[in-house]
This record gives structure tokens, C-alpha cells and sequence, in this order.
């Protein structure tokens, strides 16, 4: 299996890294069989993940998403407070928003009012939002990535996460192979649109050291509002917030895949990431539903449809050795084929 780091972000991100994990330990314990046949069973390793992954999601939201099959076995991630598979990043917002608001952010929270206006810190309305975005950044971008501003203030677990996981796979690589690194989320919502950047940039940060400079590759794959068509239908104006969310990580993520690097993002005072080259090798926007194209998936929930549509794609990458930049859409699978129908691709390269 080749080599890798995923990490997902937000709740889509927490959907993909536990169909990953399953499916991955499903691929490895098959691999075991066939080379050690049932004496496999008492192997350590097995029921485990291989060793060249090395996945975890991050979110503000520490209720475990689980995933059932058919036989109503049920399974997750491992959420336990040293676990190496989630990192929690929620935080509290209220008093960040109120110094903006006062026009006094740039004395008391200057990394943040860098990016964060007064005129936008206004538009909060302190009365109705909840104080942290603990269960959940409420659809709110902005709000995700302040968590992430002000967890990174003074826990650095996803910092040393990323590095940890760096250096795992770097132990794992073959030859002159360069890393892939996946970063999967969603725009539609608050904590995967807020913080898809800032992972992929913290990734940029410690990569280099690890890999070199032309090591690596990280590899974005990003679901679109409308693949949520379906759950929110009846939301009111629910889509519109995930419109909005999108559009502008989209300008974002277009310009940060664009850019041939050179920047730098402060996130403390003991953390800065420098980013050399373009955010993403290779950008891939996910998709539920594209008229006459593919499978339509939008009136699948998510977790029901693409988030294990994206989950088989990188065990595919991992297991196959797929290049991805030779990869431009995956369509509906044969009839009578037990692999899972993709939803429909789009693709950003740098």
C-alpha cells in the first residue's frame, strides 16, 4: 500500500476518515489472509489499519459520527482524549467577536483582526450565536477558522499531529516516491470551509522538513453545497448559507491552488506556516449531483452516498498506485459491479 496522510475536516471530513479507516482495514485484514491464511486472524495487526496510513479528522464537534452496515455492526473513529485519529480545535468566539465589534481587535486579537473586519465582525449578532463553537461552528466559516485561530493559541495537538504524522510516512516510503497527502472537507458548512486551508498550509509548514520540498503532493477533495440538496430542502434558507460558505472558499481555494507560494500565515507567535508552492498539487471539487452526468447522488444524505464515494477514491489511490493527475472523472460503475457508484468530479490543477 502506498504511503499516505489523510486528514478530514469538519463533519464531512469525520464521514470520509471513518469509511476510510473500515475500508482500509477491511483491504489490509484480506491482504493478511491471503499471505498467512487463517492464522492471520491472531496476527496483532490484524482488525488494524495498515501501517502506511496514517488518517485523523479535526472538528469543533466531538460527538463520533458512526457508520452502520447491514448487519448493523456499527463502527467509528477513536474519539478517547489521547486518541491519534481525531483533534479537537472548538473554541470560544464571543469575545473575539466583541473586541472586533469594538474596533480593539488589532490590540487584542491582531492575528486575527488581520483577516477579520470590523464591518464583517458586525454583521454577528452576539444575542443569538452560541458563545464557543463546541457541537458545531453553526455554518458560519468565519467562525471555524477563529476556533482554529484561538485553539492554536495554546494547544498545539494539531500542530504536532500533522508532524507525527509526517514523519510516519515517511518511514513507510519507498524510494523516491513523493508522499501524498489528502486533505478532504467540505465549503458548504462552517469548520470544513473555515479551516480546509489552514490544514493544507500547516501541512505546507511541516512537509518540507520531512519529505524535502519536492516530496510530497497534497491533494484536495472538496464537497460542494450541492451535495447536501437533500438535506436541507426543507431548511429554509439553509442552501443559501452553504452557497455563500462555497463561493467564497472557492475564491479562495482557487487562488491559494494558483499561487506559486512565497506566503506566510501567523496562527501564534510561535507558529507561523510558510507555504513555498501552490496550496494543492491537484484539486479535486466533489460533487452530488451534475445534470446528465455521472450518478446523482444529491438525493442520498452525504454519508449515505459521497462520503464513501471520496473514501473509496483515496483507498483506490493507496491501494493502486492510481495517479491522480491522469484521473479526470469518475462515472457510475457497471451494472452488476460491487464497487461503489462515484458521484461526479470536477478538477483544479496548479
Amino acid at each position: 500500500m502506498n504511503p499516505a496522510v489523510v486528514i478530514g475536516a469538519g463533519g464531512t471530513g469525520k464521514w470520509v476518515a471513518t469509511y476510510l479507516k473500515r475500508a482500509a482495514i477491511r483491504y489490509h485484514d484480506e491482504a493478511l489472509l491471503r499471505q498467512y491464511g487463517e492464522a492471520a486472524r491472531q496476527r496483532a495487526e490484524f482488525g488494524r489499519p495498515p501501517p502506511e496510513l496514517d488518517l485523523f479528522a479535526v472538528d469543533v464537534d466531538t460527538v463520533p459520527v458512526v457508520v452502520k452496515d447491514a448487519w448493523h455492526e456499527s463502527f467509528q473513529l477513536d474519539y478517547g482524549t489521547d486518541s491519534q485519529e481525531f483533534v479537537h480545535i472548538s473554541a470560544g468566539y464571543r469575545l473575539v467577536l466583541e473586541s472586533i465589534q469594538r474596533g480593539t481587535g488589532q490590540r487584542d486579537y491582531p492575528l486575527i483582526a488581520n483577516w477579520l473586519s470590523q464591518d464583517d465582525a458586525e454583521c454577528y449578532r452576539l444575542d443569538i450565536i452560541d458563545a464557543s463553537s463546541l457541537g458545531g461552528a453553526g455554518q458560519l466559516r468565519q467562525l471555524g477558522r477563529i476556533s482554529l485561530f484561538m485553539r492554536l493559541q495554546s494547544d498545539l495537538a494539531l500542530p504536532h499531529r500533522i508532524a507525527a504524522a509526517c514523519r510516519k510516512v515517511a518511514e513507510g516510503r519507498r524510494g523516491t516516491a513523493k508522499a501524498s497527502i489528502f486533505v478532504t472537507g467540505s465549503v458548504a458548512g462552517g469548520t470544513g470551509s473555515g479551516t480546509l486551508i489552514d490544514i493544507a498550509a500547516l501541512m505546507h509548514h511541516f512537509a518540507p522538513t520531512v519529505f524535502g520540498a519536492n516530496g510530497y503532493e497534497v491533494i484536495g477533495l472538496v464537497v460542494l453545497p450541492t451535495t447536501f440538496f437533500n438535506v436541507t430542502r426543507a431548511a429554509g434558507d439553509e442552501m443559501v448559507r452553504m452557497q455563500a460558505n462555497g463561493y467564497a472558499a472557492l475564491r479562495e481555494l482557487l487562488r491559494f491552488t494558483t499561487a506559486p507560494g512565497g506566503y506566510q500565515i501567523p496562527y501564534s507567535a510561535n507558529l507561523t506556516a510558510t507555504v513555498t508552492k501552490p496550496l494543492f498539487s491537484l484539486l479535486y471539487l466533489v460533487e452530488g449531483s451534475r445534470q446528465g452526468q455521472g450518478l446523482d447522488l444529491s438525493f442520498s444524505a452525504p454519508q449515505d452516498g459521497t462520503d464513501p464515494a471520496i473514501a473509496d477514491a483515496i483507498l483506490l489511490h493507496l491501494a493502486h498506485g492510481v495517479d491522480y493527475k491522469q484521473v479526470k472523472w469518475a462515472g457510475t460503475t457497471p451494472t452488476g459491479s460491487s464497487a461503489r457508484p462515484c458521484c461526479t468530479w470536477s478538477r483544479w490543477r496548479r
